[in-house]
């Protein structure tokens, strides 16, 4: 195992999962109509999470993330499934903004 990433670093990583967890749970019970992606977006999490660390062990003489940075510029498989996972939990991000706006009238219709 080689150096670690700084604490800040650690603290925005884990804040991100456990907004994610708790945001993917909130969503699947409150929302019928994204139960699907949620549940979907919450495993997700857990095999990003999972594939980041299981290959992060394996580093030498490098952080974690610059361990992921290597592993994207080789091609290797498992850096480019941890990106193309967190572009799906940003895609349910989006869809969970989209679809629980509140509805608003325009001004034309408040004024008549």
């Amino acid at each position: 195992m080689g150096p670690t990433n700084d604490m800040w670093v650690w603290v925005l990583y884990y804040a991100f999962f456990l907004i994610m967890l708790f945001s993917t749970t909130f969503v699947t019970i409150k929302h019928v109509f994204l139960r699907k992606a949620s549940v979907r977006a919450g495993l997700a999490i857990f095999f990003l999470y999972a594939l980041f660390i299981w290959n992060s062990m394996y580093r030498v003489e490098t952080t974690e993330f610059g361990h992921l940075y290597e592993g994207l510029m080789t091609l290797r498989p498992w850096a480019w499934m941890c990106v193309f996972l967190f572009t799906y939990l940003l895609k349910w991000w989006y869809l969970v903004f989209l679809h629980t706006r509140p509805s608003t009238s325009s001004p034309y219709e408040s004024q008549h």
